[in-house]
């Protein structure tokens, strides 16, 4: 019986990880922050259109905004369920959830309006989701820990994760020449990660401890830009993100007699580097194109490694894969008080066939994107956004794992899609 609760250890590590994604196949990277760059589908490293987009996606474009202050609030459901058999017992369940939001704030100032010089400050929320599953006398994975004559095979019981990442971008932008700014600064990072159960840790005789005695970790990076207008209205733009190295998150957890037992988990948010376009030579539009590197394989800790289970039960890494994303976005502004956007996003996953018994839990293998919005401008200097999104069902499937590989005669099956509604606005000064 011990074995076959090792060969559920994958679960946890997937809920763990849980963004809306938004999270999606790229992990704890979004398809867009704050409303406008949503509706772009994230399309943003040449194509500054307000402070929110261009902080996190090339801080160099902020030199082609005014004075500014966007606020943005977003607000998504992921559609999530789980399907396993395992020894001729099947059964599936919904994830409840419910609505996760997401804020951004985004603020570009130019001390000298004559001068070089644009400072800005961008605050994100990368990640907010959490993942509630009922425990169940049906489902295998969701049997409880300790089995019963109704539930022959130990599972998880309930499953509950819930994650919050926030990043600060402190920014100093310059123009260099009529067509060249570049920009540079810090990227902080707090970031919380509460589970039930625990699997990066070997179970005790109770199964595996819970992860909620936890606190708000710190990381640090930092993120270059350049950005350059060319004279036939094709425009260029380069970023490029650090790793952002955290803290390791700590737990008190307990063993199998209720006294304290310190748990840990590694991760560190990866390198990513983006390259853009935009065009606009045709009056009133915009298109813009991006592709982005995510560097998951080296630039974290436990999804980075190999995928492994150990022999006591200790799931050691989840083996997550290099990708690439494209986003694609148009702007037309139909008249001084209204445009309107929409854009389309696709990204690898990080996980493979091979590791899809490690990671099947997990809500981070939405492919695509499909996005629409809007702005209206409410006078002068103040403008209202709005965005709606939907990313379509897409599924990972494949057979438990445990210490000694894949289990015969085992799968989990996990589908899941997602809505969001995105609004904010920008206030000009």
């Amino acid at each position: 019986m011990a074995a076959a609760r090792f060969a559920f250890g994958w679960i946890v590590v997937a809920t763990l990880l849980a963004v809306p994604q938004a999270a999606h196949a790229q992990g704890l990277q979004l398809y867009g922050i704050g409303p406008v760059n949503r509706s772009m589908g994230g399309a943003a490293t040449a194509a500054p259109l307000e402070a929110i987009g261009a902080l996190h996606y090339n801080p160099a474009t902020l030199t082609a905004l005014p004075n500014q202050l966007s606020v943005g609030a977003e607000v998504v459901t992921p559609v999530v369920n789980l399907r396993s058999s395992f020894l001729g017992r099947s059964g599936e369940t919904d994830s409840d959830g419910g609505w996760a939001a997401i804020p951004a704030i985004g603020l570009s100032f130019k001390p000298n309006p004559e001068g070089p010089y644009t400072i800005g400050f961008g605050l994100f929320g990368v990640a907010g989701y959490s993942v509630n599953y009922p425990a169940s006398t049906t489902n295998p994975i969701l049997f409880p820990q300790v089995p019963t004559a109704t539930t022959p095979t130990p599972g998880f019981g309930n499953i509950f994760a819930d994650v919050s990442l926030l990043q600060l971008a402190p920014t100093l932008a310059m123009q260099v020449t009529d067509h060249l700014s570049v920009a540079a600064g810090p990227t902080i990072m707090a970031g919380r990660v509460i589970t039930s159960p625990f699997a990066f840790t070997p179970p005790n005789a109770n199964g595996y401890p819970v992860g909620t005695g936890t606190q708000f970790s710190w990381g640090l990076g930092f993120q270059l830009g350049a950005y350059y207008t060319g004279d036939n209205c094709v425009n260029w733009g380069a970023s490029f993100k650090s790793p952002n190295w955290f803290q390791d998150f700590r737990y008190h957890g307990t063993d199998a007699a209720g006294l304290p037992r310190e748990i840990t988990l590694g991760f560190d948010y990866p390198m990513i580097i983006s390259l853009g376009t935009s065009y606009t030579g045709i009056q009133n539009w915009l298109f813009a194109c991006d592709v982005r590197y995510f560097d998951w394989a080296n630039s974290t800790d436990t999804p980075g490694k190999d995928a492994a289970i150990a022999a006591n039960g200790e799931v050691l890494g989840l083996g997550w894969e290099n990708t690439w994303s494209i986003s694609f976005g148009t702007q037309y502004k139909m008249s001084d008080m209204l445009s309107v956007r929409a854009g389309y996003a696709y990204s690898q996953s990080p996980i493979n066939d091979d590791n899809a018994g490690i990671n099947v839990g997990s809500p981070i293998i939405l492919k695509q994107s499909l996005n629409l919005g809007a702005t209206i401008n409410l006078s002068k200097g103040l403008s209202t956004h709005m965005a709606y999104y939907y990313s379509p069902v897409n599924e990972v499937s494949g057979p438990f794992a445990s210490p000694a590989g894949p289990v015969a005669g085992s799968n989990a099956n996990y589908r899941v899609s997602a809505h969001g509604i995105s609004v904010g606005m920008t206030a000009n000064f």
